[in-house]
């Protein structure tokens, strides 16, 4: 059953170097999870996903190419206000809600140049499953840490 997937707080390895730990009791969303390129985890109807890449380019492109596809959803969606991040452990880049008729989506992307590296987080729900779950969903954005790619 579900309680058998889920996440123990260990640190799980996406891909290229890339780590994050799932929130306590979070289980893995078995879809999102693509051997050495992303992972996910979900908590009722809202989810976690986290993609690694290899990336060359400048740290806008792959901010707004995600961007353009969250917007381009079923329902009408409208961005928030964008905003810049760094992590307790370094990373930084640029945040932004997608709001739709109930649901909500948040985009974190980060560009590590040195490590020619992109790392898109998506979390989706309802504002109401953000509200319970904002410690959750920004305490696993601060885990994410990129080392060396094997």
């Amino acid at each position: 059953g579900a309680a058998a997937c889920e996440t123990a707080r260990t640190s799980i390895a996406v891909g290229r170097g890339v780590a994050y730990v799932p929130a306590t009791g979070w289980v893995v969303d078995e879809p999102r999870v693509e051997a050495g390129t992303s992972h996910g985890v979900r908590q009722d109807a809202l989810s976690f996903s986290i993609r690694a890449s290899e990336w060359k380019g400048s740290a806008r492109e792959p901010f707004e190419r995600n961007l353009r596809l969250a917007l381009r959803a079923r329902e009408p969606r409208r961005a928030g206000k964008e905003i810049t991040f760094t992590t307790p452990t370094g990373l930084a880049g640029t945040a932004v809600d997608v709001f739709g008729d109930n649901t909500l989506s948040r985009l974190w992307v980060a560009v590590d140049a040195a490590k020619g590296l992109s790392i898109v987080m998506v979390a989706a729900g309802t504002p109401e499953q953000f509200r319970r779950q904002e410690a959750a969903l920004q305490g696993m954005v601060d885990s994410v840490v990129a080392g060396e790619a094997p």
